[in-house]
């Protein structure tokens, strides 16, 4: 029969995630056994069988290729999503794993992610925000930060790389404490949330 409503929007999630996958570990020219491991446990973590498992394998090669309309899997995806911010938000989490597998994000795949969040029409400030929240130093304004830059940040020609920050940032970003429970970070996180949406 026609496919439900909840099919069609986790069959377009699934597609343009492991396709757009693809695309982001090769956006640097190579593809590393840790992100191949990233990929790997998030499907694991999707609980795919073994037909959804290879097809998932399939979409990722698919997505390493140079001629692949990417554009075609996202639209399909903006529009099942119906511009659910938190189906965006999870999926570029996903992608910020895959990114983040050698413990740092090099420039190609910042600005490919940069790219995909305009895309699906995810706010930039929010992008930066569950960067920072997973412990990347996204921009460095004051001295503290600036010191963390010199030896965290790291430049070779063109070639720019961002490093994970210490672990305490993300609760400064939230404005809590590490040993604060889990329903003040929460309320925070969503304070935060809220607040860059209608910057």
């Amino acid at each position: 029969g026609k496919p439900t409503r909840k099919t069609q929007v986790q069959n377009a999630y699934f597609e343009a995630l492991f396709v757009t996958m693809g695309k982001l570990a090769k956006a640097d020219g190579v593809i590393t056994k840790n992100e191949i491991r990233k990929c790997e446990a998030i499907m694991n973590h999707m609980q795919l069988d073994t037909t959804r498992r290879k097809e998932a394998i399939k979409l990722f090669n698919l997505g390493k290729q140079d001629n692949l309309e990417l554009d075609l899997y996202l639209n399909k995806f903006i529009k099942a999503s119906h511009g659910a911010y938190s189906m965006k938000q999870v999926f570029l989490e996903m992608l910020i794993e895959v990114a983040s597998a050698e413990n740092k994000i090099n420039q190609a795949e910042m600005n490919f992610m940069y790219t995909i969040a305009d895309k699906i029409r995810f706010p930039r400030q929010i992008f930066m925000t569950l960067l920072r929240m997973r412990g990347f130093n996204v921009n460095g304004q004051n001295n503290q930060q600036r010191q963390r830059r010199q030896s965290n940040y790291q430049s070779s020609g063109n070639q720019q790389q961002w490093q994970r920050a210490t672990l305490s940032d993300p609760y400064q970003t939230l404005g809590v404490d590490k040993a604060d429970n889990k329903a003040v970070i929460r309320k925070a996180y969503k304070k935060l949330m809220l607040s860059l949406i209608h910057i």
